[in-house]
């Protein structure tokens, strides 16, 4: 039985291409440009004479056309360059399959606010923190970290994409509700405008071997205290990260990709 032809879809010596004019954007991680790191995208789509990393898409339900998934700077290039094809590789999978992979494709290239976005999308397709994790090679720590930091509001999370508050500090931040988030974020911004102020972080300082122990012990013996706050939330998961880092179960790199900071 031949397959259904996809409106725009044409093979090429290379491989398969579609019309612009049948390419539609799907759920994207990025929601924020970044205006220098496009343009120098635009000047290697021009001086290459196109685009030829094939964007990954999947057929519409109605066969008039593709969904992109990944690949949404390449496409904004082709059409602000006045092409009228773009080479293209058509995925098999639902919406929750495409999602996955569309944060993968381009890997550390995400910033940390678009790794959010992903992993918010991913979930919201019923995507579990196990799978996000396999797929993106991570630990399922990195995926909560990150689900987390999904009910940031947009001024938070502009915060974040500048640098005005660390990964820690957002950690402490998603906790609020988004009135709060936006009026320490406004008391941050005024600190560091006037000069004294810094962006704050929740990432832990390496204890002795004895002392993490200690306050493993103390966690372990009182993990449901109320009333302390070093048992709860952001500043529990960084004393736990510190134990794991003081004994040798979490290294240097994998602390600094947690939080965001350098060692």
């Amino acid at each position: 039985m031949p397959r259904i032809k996809i409106q725009g879809v044409s093979q090429g010596d290379a491989g398969k291409y579609c019309l612009l004019t049948h390419l539609e954007l799907g759920p994207n991680p990025r929601d924020h440009l970044d205006e220098d790191a496009y343009q120098q995208l635009l000047a290697q789509v021009r001086d290459h004479g196109g685009v030829h990393t094939p964007l990954k898409c999947r057929a519409k339900a109605d066969r008039t056309g593709l969904v992109v998934y990944d690949g949404q700077r390449r496409l904004r290039a082709a059409r602000e360059l006045g092409l009228e094809k773009v080479p293209v590789a058509v995925e098999r999978g639902n919406e929750k399959d495409l999602l996955l992979l569309a944060g993968t494709a381009e890997g550390e290239a995400h910033d940390l606010v678009a790794q959010i976005r992903w992993v918010q999308l991913c979930t919201a397709a019923g995507a579990t923190q196990s799978e996000i994790a396999a797929k993106r090679g991570v630990s399922t720590t990195w995926v909560s970290m990150r689900l987390t930091m999904t009910a940031l509001s947009e001024g938070a999370r502009a915060a974040l994409r500048e640098g005005i508050v660390t990964m820690g500090r957002a950690m402490q931040l998603a906790r609020l509700d988004e009135d709060q988030q936006d009026k320490r974020i406004q008391t941050i911004r005024e600190a560091k405008a006037a000069g004294n102020g810094k962006a704050g972080t929740v990432a832990p300082k390496r204890p002795g071997v004895k002392a993490a122990k200690a306050a493993l012990d103390a966690i372990e013996i009182a993990p449901s205290d109320p009333d302390n706050q070093l048992l709860h939330g952001a500043k529990r998961q960084a004393l736990m990260d510190g134990i794991k880092w003081a004994t040798g179960k979490l290294s240097n790199e994998q602390l600094a990709e947690l939080y965001g900071v350098e060692l």
